[in-house]
């Protein structure tokens, strides 16, 4: 398991990628699949994280897979900026 300062965490399965986080709003801990290996899905991260657009970071993901992160990913942006 790889963490990040985020409250982001992700690693390997059988069949892929999990990623999960916990949602600043609600304190609940949200878990996502995707069909990516750890070395791609890592990549795709840190591109996305550096100001990539979603589409761009992760090109293979579906759209519902993509949208699972995203919402990760921008809630705790948003949560961050309008409380600090």
């Amino acid at each position: 398991m790889i963490s990040t300062q985020n409250g982001e965490a992700f690693g390997s399965t059988e069949h892929g990628v999990w990623y999960e986080r916990i949602c600043l709003l609600d304190g609940k801990t949200y878990r996502h699949e995707l069909p990516l290996t750890l070395e791609s899905f890592q990549q795709s991260y840190e591109r996305m994280r550096s100001g990539v657009v979603i589409q761009d970071a992760f090109p293979t993901l579906a759209p519902q897979d993509r949208d699972g992160v995203a919402r990760a990913i921008y809630s705790v942006r948003y949560y961050t900026s309008a409380v600090g």
